[in-house]
């Protein structure tokens, strides 16, 4: 049995089209029985009628898998790997056994058109890692599928009929079928048919061969009088599904979350730039089961991260929040491009409520001050030197001024021992701070009534003396740097 990979792209591949490579898969001359053939998409747009994949059969192949090469990937967001666009019609199908998709965006462009379905799976399918979004049609099922299934981290988003049924997931299964539907992530469908037309999340049978874990479903809404559920059934008898969450009280099990709002989530569910990452403080965070490594490659997230071999607390829902545990101790040369990963996480562990004092271990992972080498956490006394620092109670993002004198790394390259000043020191209001990412009205006008000038920036400016450099997560400031 061999594994053989072929290149789908618009020039310097095996093929231009994924219909070309599927219409070899019975080629005797390429594959034998037993083979497993592989498709590998590029990062680009694919315009196709509706792909079928049933080759292989005659052969023999094991399996068929249509994928995207490694370093073409998306990160989790649209428009960032392989991308097809809907035509009208179902856009992926396969009636054959053991076949594969992973890593693919599948695009509806919010137009309205009429399809029943985006993608369409037979007996032994496997989906990955896909994202599916922007359809605006008739009764539809974004992803409809029988038999043997496995859907794993995944992201369903906005999708609209104006008539009929909508379901992001619509599995026919029985007590003959293993459907396991796990670490996904759905929102935002909207159903404003005129007539009592439903709207569900996921739809599935109640049988025990039917495991729903890890779900996160929010939003399903529009102006239809039908029945609007995250997750049918919301009471099983026989199915398992426990550790989800629903923005409706439909999420059925003893750890499950229920009537919780997506704006709690996701980093941005703003129309066209959507990002349905967890954002700092989600419920979904550290809430879902350890599936371990079964089925194969649930444990690799949205974003490629691997859950198992970091040994991680699941989340709930595709991605995968990424806490770096790296210490930085006081050594010499570091350099400040090489703590920003590390300090990604700080707002994870600020979270609104807590105490400061409480929170200092998510920034006790570097040394700060002089040559001393105190850890922050051993410094909480020069804390209180700075405004709003220690104040029991005080939210940390409520603390902007607090956390930009909380790491003081000069120019790249230059020592934490060359940086005299320490936490302690106090800048003053006279300087520049410069905000690279997004910055909310309210965020703003924080840091206004601080620093004398604010200015949003795509790129670092070199620099220079009296600097706040400002790196933002969503609306929330996840590194300040100061440089002197």
């Amino acid at each position: 049995m061999a594994t053989i990979t072929k290149s789908i792209k618009a020039s310097g591949g095996d093929y231009t089209t994924i219909a070309a490579w599927e219409a070899d898969l019975d080629d005797t001359g390429i594959y034998a029985s037993g083979d497993v053939a592989i498709g590998e998409c590029y990062n680009q747009v694919y315009n196709e009628a509706t792909v079928t994949i049933n080759g292989g059969g005659t052969v023999g192949l094991a399996s068929r898998k249509l994928s995207v090469a490694v370093g073409n990937r998306h990160n989790g967001t649209a428009g960032t790997g392989a991308r097809f666009n809907n035509n009208g019609s179902i856009f992926l199908e396969s009636t054959i056994a053991n076949t594969i998709l992973e890593w693919l965006e599948v695009d509806g462009n919010e137009t309205h058109i009429y399809t029943a379905e985006a993608i369409r799976m037979d007996n032994g399918a496997i989906i990955s890692k896909i994202i599916l979004h922007g359809f605006y049609t008739y009764g539809f099922r974004g992803i409809y599928a029988w038999g043997n299934l496995d859907v794993f981290d995944s992201i369903i988003y906005n999708l609209k009929v104006s008539y009929g049924a909508l379901r992001a997931l619509d599995l026919i299964c029985s007590q003959y079928y293993n459907v396991n539907i796990y670490n996904s992530t759905i929102h935002n469908l909207k159903n404003d048919s005129a007539y009592s037309d439903w709207v569900f999340g996921i739809r599935g049978v109640d049988y025990n061969t039917l495991r729903v874990k890890n779900l996160i479903v929010t939003d399903m809404g529009g102006t239809s009088l039908g029945t609007k559920l995250c997750y049918f059934p919301s009471s099983p008898v026989q199915a398992v599904m426990d550790y989800n969450l629903s923005s409706d009280a439909s999420a059925y099990g003893a750890h499950s979350l229920i009537n919780k709002s997506s704006s709690n989530q996701y980093v941005s569910t703003v129309l066209g730039s959507e990002d349905l990452h967890l954002k700092a403080g989600a419920d979904a965070i550290n809430a879902g089961v350890d599936l371990g490594t079964t089925p194969v490659g649930v444990n690799i997230d949205i974003d490629g991260y691997d859950r198992d071999s970091n040994n991680v607390t699941w989340d709930m829902g595709a991605d995968e929040v990424q806490t770096q545990t790296v210490t930085v101790d006081s050594v010499e040369g570091i350099v400040a491009s090489e703590v920003i990963d590390v300090l990604r996480f700080v707002p994870g562990g600020a979270s609104d409520g807590l105490k400061l004092s409480e929170t200092i271990s998510a920034l006790s992972i570097i040394r700060v001050g002089t040559s001393d080498g105190l850890k922050l956490a051993e410094t909480i006394s020069a804390l209180a030197t700075i405004q709003g620092g220690a104040s029991d109670g005080l939210k940390l993002s409520e603390t902007i001024s607090a956390i930009a004198l909380a790491v003081d790394i000069v120019t790249d390259g230059s020592n934490f021992s060359d940086s005299p000043e320490g936490v302690a020191t106090a800048l003053g209001s006279s300087v520049d701070v410069f905000v690279l990412g997004d910055l909310s009205a309210a965020i703003r006008t924080l840091l206004m009534g601080v620093y004398d000038r604010v200015e949003i920036v795509d790129q670092s400016p070199d620099p220079i003396t009296g600097t706040i450099f400002v790196l933002m997560q969503g609306e929330r400031p996840f590194l300040i740097i100061t440089a002197s």
